[in-house]
């Protein structure tokens, strides 16, 4: 069996006729287990961290003084994940019976693909407590302070869940952060948190920072159908019959609990995409300066027309992130979205 491509990857095989068993080396382990699905049942899984046990063997030492966590409703680009050390939980994706962890089984290319295959429609589940307090477990031995920030409370469990594993360790080691969003949002508001922190910002200090890009935070997603409203009920079906005959196209925000909120509706995707872009522009007026990104489902040209609108509108130079959307937030609105965040600054 010859696995291509995998990127930066080692593997190093053993077993028999029937079994094999895999070690692997590699940055994308959600893309090898997708290549080694169709050759048979994967049985059981174990991921570590290399770059963490490497330091625990060789150094002793803490790595600096505030470690982020965060879970994987949090979209950011993989080298800066890699590069701030950003560790995250993966919330649990389950399609029927099936359960995956989300961005290590299953990569959200991956899950769109199968979601417009689906018969039954996915659902997805907060971590366990066991694996909450395994990623602490690791983590905590390396800083002084750890910061885990998360999707809202208003939207799952998982910072409940959070809490009560950050109780185990005691001393204020944990702080528990609500960042009322998710997918883009989220990650810029990780973003801001490992600017502070790569600053040598004192604890409290790195905490305002976080709770200014939580209240300036702003987002607004185009969805293509209100299909997978309905199937997530989040809508009825008598209203997404009315929406398929009209064509209509909702956009979405969050609301101050971190709740989705209709923003706005558009007949056709291309006015949903102008009135999304035109809902982040009102939003950007108080502001001086802006931090964007852009998340997208398996939607690649929406997101290339919105990158290149913030561009010439904002006058930007800089790179804009450009990221897949999390499946927590993909399982309500589908492929085909897309949507801008955006942190502003009034200085």
């Amino acid at each position: 069996m010859w696995l291509t491509p995998a990127p930066r990857a080692l593997f190093i095989c053993s077993g028999g006729k029937n079994r094999v068993r895999v070690h692997i080396h590699t940055n994308h382990p959600e893309q090898v287990f997708a290549k080694l699905t169709p050759f048979g049942t994967i049985s059981s899984q174990k991921i570590d961290d290399m770059w963490q046990q490497h330091s625990e063997k060789f150094s002793g030492k803490m790595v600096g003084k505030i470690g982020i966590v965060t879970d994987s409703s949090c979209d950011l680009p993989f080298d800066f994940i890699e590069e701030n050390h950003i560790n995250i939980i993966p919330v649990k994706i389950v399609f029927g019976n099936k359960a995956y962890l989300d961005k290590v089984d299953l990569s959200p290319v991956e899950f769109y693909n199968k979601l417009t295959k689906a018969a039954i429609h996915p659902k997805t589940s907060q971590p366990a407590m066991a694996d909450i307090k395994k990623t602490y477990d690791r983590v905590a031995p390396f800083y002084e302070k750890i910061i885990s920030i998360h999707l809202p409370r208003a939207v799952s469990g998982t910072l409940q869940s959070i809490e009560r594993a950050a109780e185990l360790f005691g001393d204020n080691k944990i702080t528990s952060v609500d960042s009322k969003t998710i997918s883009g949002a989220l990650g810029l508001v990780v973003m801001e948190a490992a600017a502070a922190v790569k600053q040598e910002l004192p604890f409290n200090r790195v905490i305002e920072k976080i709770q200014y890009a939580i209240e300036n935070i702003h987002i607004y997603v185009s969805l293509p159908t209100l299909k997978y409203l309905v199937k997530g009920g989040r809508i009825s079906a008598s209203k997404g019959v009315i929406g398929k005959i009209l064509n209509l196209n909702p956009i979405i925000t969050f609301d101050e609990e971190g709740k989705v909120k209709l923003a706005d509706k558009a007949i056709g995707q291309k006015s949903a995409r102008q009135k999304t872009f035109n809902l982040i522009s009102q939003k950007a007026k108080p502001y001086k300066r802006y931090k964007f990104i852009v998340a997208h489902a398996n939607a690649p040209e929406k997101a290339r027309w919105y990158l290149n609108q913030l561009k010439n509108h904002f006058k930007i130079t800089e790179e804009i992130p450009v990221v897949d959307a999390a499946p927590a937030l993909g399982v309500h609105t589908g492929p085909g979205t897309a949507g801008i965040a955006f942190i502003g600054y009034y200085d």
